[in-house]
């Protein structure tokens, strides 16, 4: 049987550690509290310590506490009787010394040699000490000669080495086992590990071991937290004897006890305890270190080691939830497609902030997916496979929906893990544009920025290309197309590196080509980064690709026409022809646009229209009787390098817009002497709109 080591806790007595510190000792004898534990989530405001008083000892065991039967091959033999302890059992006792050693040995005639090991497979023996004198039959404790002190980042194995003449020298309790091959853990001479449980005895070994605080600090190591494994197997040769009666060990500890406890946060006191325990509330996110004093009769311990914390209040919402399937057209294929896609379709239609994306297999053995590529099934493979479901559905990397339906949509499944992925708030904001670079060429530029705590750095940009609408039939006429189809994924479906560094903003631009002859109306681009260890998504949105469109503009006066009108929108210069019209091509994903027309003897008109529903405007000027000789404006020099004059007989406001449209420069001229800074300006071409006595008038000049 192949056994693996999952970190496990052992809840009788460590329950919710998150991070530790080791004890100090006081010079004066005044003693600090030890192992010091915060449990404390990166978001949550409640900070909770707990801690062991002072100079506590403890005896670290997996048994009852009672010898109730012991364990041989009632034969010659030699084997070792050992019980396991992982990096994260042992992380809340790191720095303390093994001092005591107990166990019931219940053999004569058999020799025992105390082992404490180290390494994957026990492989290393740290101490050894073979015993004499012992009351057999009944609990022992062993003085070790020096203590053998904890390090972090090590497995280590308690128990003793037996050469058997026979019977039953290994002392147990009476069950049940408390985690089959760590409590009770067998060595035979073959090398072979076995345990009691699997080989149909249902006890843990009588092995407890005492824990003191130390003068000296253990070396300190990270905790790796990695798997390690051991082939436990059962054995037929091991046999019990159960006492007629039971033996209890207790082994009362005495301390002298602190009257209370000071908790220090950032080197200030923020509170008293008369417990082991106490609660902490944070209302600024930022970096936190506590300690803990221990305060007696005659004085005030030194703090125990700190512990940091970050407690991070910065979050802002996504702005889409990315939802990934993988599907395959051929329903005898995947029949389970159907209630996936139909999913995906409903959930798009019915909910605002999703960006979907379909992934189409070829693997099928009935066919090929007409619409399969070779980087969507890759990134199944490199990331979700390990669900082992097909079809599937992903949202914002973590959330997983494996398998699919036949005959039903999946959209109520998927609104639920669509809420969850919306709900969960991320440190990363995001953002993209697209450039068309060329008739078929485009760039993606990307930009995410640190709002919050942020420990990653395995980030990873993806840009995945989708259509939408395909005219295709399948699952027998229940779909006539296909919609989200992942189209390309650039440059690979690895992404792009994402690494903030000291940096809290970063960009990248990513470059694609698509068929210069391919319409792209129904194509759009779905940007999302993503935590290439933990999958996680933590932002994205989608955006369509861009493509020139007509906005037509009719300038009136009234009813009439207005010929040579000027139209200054996104840079361009336009005037209308006799029928009052001009026109001008621009990108449909622009957003919102600004715009101004002028003429001479009419009041400038500037407004802002969308690119998404925009396609016709039409603009009504107002006629402006006041003629400038009437009122006597002359804005000079005109070009103009840094001051701009306005000569005019009464005070004025001068409003600056370049050709785009937007305001750039406003002030208030009560002297026509005094100059209007246009040093901050870049050369190029604007509109002055003065005000004079209620009416507007509109000055083209050219800065140098």
């Amino acid at each position: 049987m192949y056994y693996k080591f999952f970190l496990l806790i052992l809840t009788s007595y460590l329950v919710g550690f998150s991070s530790t510190g080791q004890s100090q000792t006081n010079s004066k004898g005044l003693n600090p509290p030890a192992n010091l534990v915060i449990e404390h989530e990166l978001e949550n405001p409640n900070v909770y310590l707990t801690w062991w008083a002072p100079g506590t000892p403890y005896w670290l065991h997996y048994d009852s506490g009672e010898f109730a039967t012991s364990i041989g091959l009632n034969a010659p033999g030699e084997f070792d009787v050992l019980v396991v302890y992982e990096p994260d059992q042992i992380k809340p006792f790191v720095g303390m010394g093994i001092t005591q050693f107990a166990f019931a040995p219940d053999e004569a005639a058999s020799i025992y040699v105390l082992k404490i090991w180290t390494g994957d497979m026990a492989d290393s023996v740290i101490y050894e000490d073979t015993l004499s004198n012992l009351a057999i039959g009944s609990w022992n404790i062993v003085e070790l000669d020096s203590a053998v002190v904890l390090e972090a980042d090590r497995l280590y194995f308690f128990g003793y080495h037996v050469n058997a003449q026979g019977g039953y020298p290994a002392g147990c309790d009476a069950g049940p086992t408390v985690i089959p091959g760590k409590s009770d853990l067998l060595r035979l001479s073959d090398g072979k590990f076995y345990s009691l449980n699997y080989s149909g005895i249902d006890v843990n070994w009588n092995i407890e071991v005492y824990l003191e605080p130390q003068s000296q600090k253990a070396p300190q190591k990270i905790a790796l937290n990695k798997e390690l494994a051991l082939t436990v197997g059962k054995s037929n040769a091991l046999q019990s004897n159960l006492l007629k009666e039971p033996l209890s060990f207790h082994s009362p500890v005495k301390v002298t006890a602190p009257e209370w406890y000071k908790v220090y946060r950032n080197n200030e006191m923020v509170g008293t305890s008369n417990t082991h325990t106490y609660h902490d509330s944070l209302t600024l996110g930022g970096f936190y270190t506590y300690a803990v004093s221990a305060v007696y009769s005659d004085g005030e311990s030194e703090r125990s080691d700190s512990v940091e914390i970050i407690y991070d209040t910065y979050r802002v919402p996504v702005n889409r939830v990315i939802a990934e399937a993988f599907i395959h057209t051929d329903p005898t294929g995947s029949p389970s497609s159907y209630g996936v896609y139909s999913g995906m379709f409903e959930l798009e239609f019915e909910q605002d902030k999703v960006a979907p994306i379909v992934y189409h297999s070829g693997t099928s053995v009935f066919g090929p997916d007409p619409f399969s590529i070779e980087y969507g099934e890759n990134r199944w493979m490199e990331y979700f496979l390990i669900y082992q479901g097909f079809p599937m559905a992903v949202f914002n990397g973590d959330f997983v929906i494996p398998g699919g339906s036949g005959d039903e949509s999946l959209y109520i499944e998927y609104r639920d893990l669509y809420n969850q992925a919306l709900e969960r708030l991320t440190p990363i904001g995001f953002s993209f544009t697209i450039e068309k670079v060329s008739n078929s060429k485009y760039t993606v530029h990307a930009t995410a920025n640190k709002v919050g705590f942020y420990k990653g750095d395995t980030l990873k940009l993806h840009v995945v290309l989708t259509r939408d609408s395909i005219a295709y039939d399948w699952y027998n006429g229940k779909f006539d197309q296909v919609s989200f189809v992942a189209s390309g994924m650039f440059p690979n479906f690895n992404g792009t590196a994402f690494v903030f560094g000291d940096n809290s903003t970063i960009t990248r631009s990513v470059t694609f080509e698509i068929d210069p002859f391919e319409k792209v109306d129904n194509y759009r681009i779905v940007a999302f980064i993503q935590d290439a260890h933990t999958y996680q998504v933590l932002n994205g949105d989608i955006l369509k690709l861009p493509q020139k469109r007509a906005v037509n503009f009719t300038v009136l006066d009234g009813s009439q026409p207005l010929e040579n009108a000027t139209v200054t929108v996104n840079g361009n210069i336009l005037t209308t022809n006799s029928l009052g019209q001009t026109a001008v091509n621009l990108f449909d994903n622009l957003g919102e646009v600004s715009f101004m027309v002028s003429k001479d003897k009419y009041e400038t008109h500037t407004g802002v229209f969308n690119m998404d529903t925009a396609s016709q405007i039409t603009i009504n000027l107002v006629y402006n009787s006041i003629t400038e000789t009437q009122i006597a404006i002359r804005l000079y020099p005109n070009p103009v390098n840094n001051q701009l004059f306005i000569q005019t007989t009464n005070p004025v406001v001068a409003t600056l817009f370049d050709v785009s449209g937007v305001q750039v420069l406003q002030e208030q001229l009560i002297s026509e002497n005094q100059p209007l800074d246009l040093s901050q300006l870049e050369p190029g071409i604007y509109f002055v709109k003065v005000l004079y006595k209620e009416n507007y008038y509109s000055y083209r000049i050219v800065k140098q």
